[in-house]
């Protein structure tokens, strides 16, 4: 913020930014590993840092990644869309759908083949997670005791196999 002159930045904008400086800071003092990994997502486009970040930290990545589509650095915001799009992140759609109205040019259209991408993989069938299925729906497992044995049909023993005709 230092050499910015103060006209360019409204107050709510420094105060936003003075947050996530807090916000660094205190991830940097828990766990610096995470904000290197981020930067290096932001800065750099690094893949390798995106996927470590996005084993343990998916939901958390995703909403900073979104967060980061506001920023003023058309580099960080266009690495944030990138990002979005490798996490196949449907969340960030409609961030992503005005960001690709109010954008220039390069970015616009990146954003918009994104949008398009993402809106693809988003009506594709996904798998239930175990905590949608109501268990109590579900049929009981049978007791190996109470099933009849007698009516099953049995193996033919060695000589009652049929003999060929």
């Amino acid at each position: 913020m230092e050499g910015i002159p103060a006209t360019q930045w409204t107050q709510s904008d420094r105060f936003r930014w003075k947050v996530c400086d807090w916000a660094e800071e205190a991830l940097t003092k828990l766990n610096p590993q995470i904000v290197t990994l981020f930067r290096k997502v932001v800065e750099e486009q690094d893949k390798d840092a995106l996927f470590e970040l996005s084993k343990g930290y998916r939901s958390e990545m995703i909403a900073a990644l979104i967060g980061a589509l506001d920023n003023q650095e058309e580099d960080w915001v266009f690495n944030a869309v990138w990002a979005l799009r490798k996490l196949k992140a449907v969340d960030a759609l409609p961030k992503l759908k005005r960001l690709a109205r109010k954008a220039g040019l390069p970015l616009r259209e990146y954003c918009q083949k994104v949008v398009a991408e993402l809106e693809m993989f988003s009506r594709l069938p996904r798998a239930v997670s175990a905590s949608d299925i109501d268990l109590a729906k579900l049929p009981a497992i049978p007791d190996a005791n109470s099933v009849l044995i007698e009516n099953l049909p049995r193996a033919a023993k060695p000589d009652e196999k049929e003999k060929p005709c």
